[in-house]
């Protein structure tokens, strides 16, 4: 396949709705094809609010439980040099967020003057076409995008890496140019990248085949918002008692409007035509509560969303930390699995800059101090080694157990009784946390 046929074949990928979509319902500007002509006009800016976003709680509840705190290994210096040169520290989060949105990400690494470059790239910019023979191993990529005015692209393949540009500059972005109007960059042509393979690594927190988050949930997402709508319109024309007069009289529009201190007067009619009254009941709205709250549930089993984030109101009484920690255990399995994808990424790359180290990341995991001291006491109390148990379940390092003058706190196992016995026999075969 040629160039030409690459940046072709990135740009229709790239163009794909479906990448679009799922930003825009992280965002929570999802499609309200129930709101017609006259409703926007009845309701105007009351319109755009009636979507009630979680798919960006969905994300966010991830996302702030990962980070990567330092590195280990025969690298861990340059490592972590080169998280510092490359400000990793902050961009780390686009990163993530990129990666459940979307349903995977990018990293791209490079050797320049300056010295190794790693750089997160968004996937709405990248496209990559995976070996045949696995799936995981990148055989050519294209990096198309928009900037300064002009169009580039940049193809990256096992040997060398070529630049790109449009010279025509679009007035609209957004209307990707045709393939052949792309030239050979005379000022940065390219040339060998200096690296085994491509310098493209994919990351798929969700699994290279496995359907991405916003995917799962957003059918949910559209049902809760076309249910919180339904009780929006329904406040506005049926929430309130409503009257119908049968009578001969003629009555003025305006007198019915229903006021403070106003009283409509009918004429009672004659025996053979009495006036009559007929007033209907108002609409439950708590009937749209009610269906709203199980499209949620739904919607929180499908994300592996905690249920205590659903508890509200000065009556509820709030979970225990050993409930909350329970309530999460799902969720925090999510998380583990996407630093492992994320972490195999990052090791994928540092190999190809020749630093050998893997992240260490922050424990996803939510503590309550007094449980964690419990649950220490109890392993100490029945004879189990301090340090082993403030690492494993307090989530100490090495660097904390050494206390001043270089001491490490701590002591012998000590003879355990009965119950000290069992505890000690769950201790070792408890697996680690985080």
């Amino acid at each position: 396949m040629s160039d030409k046929d690459l940046i072709a074949t990135a740009g229709k990928a790239l163009a794909n709705r479906e990448l679009q979509a799922r930003y825009l319902y992280y965002l929570g500007k999802q499609p309200r094809i129930w709101v017609t002509p006259k409703l926007r006009a009845m309701f105007r800016t009351l319109a755009d609010s009636m979507n009630e976003n979680y798919c960006d709680l969905a994300i966010h509840s991830r996302t702030t439980r990962m980070e990567v705190t330092g590195w280990e290994g025969t690298g861990a210096a340059a490592a972590e040099q080169l998280w510092d040169d490359t400000r990793m520290g902050k961009r780390q989060a686009d990163l993530y967020r990129w990666g459940l949105v979307y349903g995977h990400t990018y990293l791209i690494a490079a050797e320049e003057d300056g010295g190794p470059v790693l750089a997160p790239q968004r996937p709405t910019i990248l496209w990559h076409r995976p070996d045949a023979e696995d799936p995981t191993n990148v055989e050519v990529a294209v990096k198309y995008w928009f900037t300064r005015g002009v169009w580039r692209a940049t193809i990256y393949d096992e040997d060398e890496i070529r630049r790109y540009v449009c010279p025509q500059v679009r007035q609209k972005p957004s209307k990707r140019p045709d393939a052949n109007s792309f030239m050979l960059d005379e000022e940065e042509p390219g040339g060998p990248h200096g690296f085994d393979r491509v310098p493209v690594i994919p990351a798929y927190p969700f699994g290279a085949e496995a359907p991405c988050l916003i995917d799962t949930i957003s059918p949910v997402q559209d049902r809760i918002n076309k249910i919180g709508a339904n009780k929006f319109i329904a406040a506005e024309f049926g929430a309130f008692r409503q009257r119908v007069f049968f009578t001969r009289q003629a009555i003025d529009d305006n007198d019915l409007i229903q006021q403070p201190d106003t009283a409509l007067i009918l004429d009672p009619g004659d025996p053979n035509n009495p006036t009559r009254v007929q007033e209907m009941s108002a609409t439950d709205l708590a009937n749209y509560d009610n269906a709203k709250a199980a499209e949620i549930d739904s919607l929180f089993t499908l994300a592996l969303l905690p249920r205590h984030l659903r508890i509200s109101g000065s009556s509820a009484q709030a979970p225990s930390g050993r409930a909350i920690k329970a309530d999460e255990g799902p969720m925090v399995e999510a998380i583990i699995d996407h630093q492992r994808e994320f972490g195999e990424a990052y090791e994928d790359a540092l190999t190809l800059l020749g630093i050998e180290a893997e992240p260490v990341w922050r424990s996803p995991v939510t503590d309550d101090e007094i449980d964690q001291a419990t649950t220490v006491r109890g392993f100490t109390d029945a004879g189990a080694p301090l340090n082993e148990v403030l690492k494993r379940y307090a989530g100490w390092t090495d660097e904390d157990l050494t206390a001043e003058g270089g001491a490490e706190v701590g002591g012998p196992v000590t003879r355990p009784d009965a119950t000290g016995a069992a505890l000690l026999q769950a201790f070792s075969a408890a697996p680690a946390e985080g």
